[in-house]
């Protein structure tokens, strides 16, 4: 079989990668729809870039996140008997991040599963104008903690953008369709800010979301590679390694190109610069 296809002027052997069914069955035309929509409203009201903002979650533990490793072994150990112990009851963490098209971050959250939140994270300079740091029993978020960040941090943040540039229209909050962001309360907020939630849709956000494509799997990455600090406790280091990878992957220049890679972009027309918004430039879009 393997000659007859490698033979076959028509047929060739690639390398598939693995991704969740709901995924690869995410609608086609709602995507569509989405970006129609998008395009429309950005060109209609010539949005600034920093009035352009995504927000998601990522999670991390210890358990989902360990790589294999390279180790020495006496000789005479079968490979397959070689395993690294990591205990699947390990501390939780759910990081609330938000961009924005002006290459610019807003202050993270990091949600912990454990109650008690180390001194040691002040005095190693994580302290709470740089990181809001929030107790949940599982280490996810919720409706209430994710109000509290819209409250406490992300709706401020865009009062003061408001100032510093003097707009007053329209923002757009790109956002997924998990039910804790959608209380009407938080609705209720949205519409006095003048905030535009758009929605997802389903299963979509490996193809249009910026923090997707272009920021939470290079954290991830680089978070591996931070070493750990042993005269701290593991949950302060914990929370550095996050904190820490979110920094040096949201660069500016990542951020302009995570919004590229999910077909936003600035365009600069008559020394004045607008977001807009393109499937054709989506470049995870399937079949875009």
């Amino acid at each position: 079989m393997y000659y007859l296809i490698k033979t076959t002027p028509y047929l060739k052997i690639v390398k598939a990668a693995p991704i969740e069914k709901a995924r690869y069955q995410a609608a086609p035309e709602e995507i569509e729809q989405h970006y129609a929509m998008l395009k429309q409203t950005l060109e209609q009201h010539n949005i600034p870039p920093g009035f352009v903002f995504n927000v998601d979650e990522s999670g991390f533990q210890e358990w989902a996140d360990k790589k294999r490793k390279a180790i020495i072994v006496p000789s005479e150990i079968p490979d397959e008997e070689i395993l690294i112990p990591v205990d699947r009851q390990s501390r939780r963490y759910t990081l609330e991040a938000c961009i924005s098209l002006d290459g610019s971050y807003l202050k993270p959250l990091i949600i912990t599963s454990r109650k008690t939140i180390n001194k040691d994270l002040i005095a190693w300079g994580f302290t709470a104008d740089k990181v809001s740091i929030e107790y949940s029993p599982s280490g996810f978020t919720d409706t209430f903690l994710f109000n509290q960040w819209a409250e406490t941090i992300f709706f401020p943040e865009l009062s003061r953008k408001r100032e510093q540039h003097k707009y007053d229209g329209p923002a757009i909050l790109l956002i997924d369709g998990c039910t804790c962001h959608f209380s009407d309360e938080f609705l209720d907020f949205c519409s006095y800010q003048g905030v535009w939630p758009f929605i997802e849709p389903a299963a979509s956000s490996d193809q249009v979301q910026a923090l997707d494509l272009g920021i939470f799997g290079i954290q991830k990455a680089i978070k591996s590679s931070i070493r750990a600090n042993l005269d701290i406790t593991p949950q302060t280091d914990d929370i550095r390694r996050i904190y820490n990878s979110l920094q040096r992957a949201a660069t500016p220049d990542n951020v302009v190109s995570a919004f590229r890679q999910a077909g936003i972009y600035i365009d600069q027309v008559n020394g004045e610069m607008d977001a807009r918004a393109d499937i054709a430039y989506a470049r995870a879009v399937r079949g875009g």
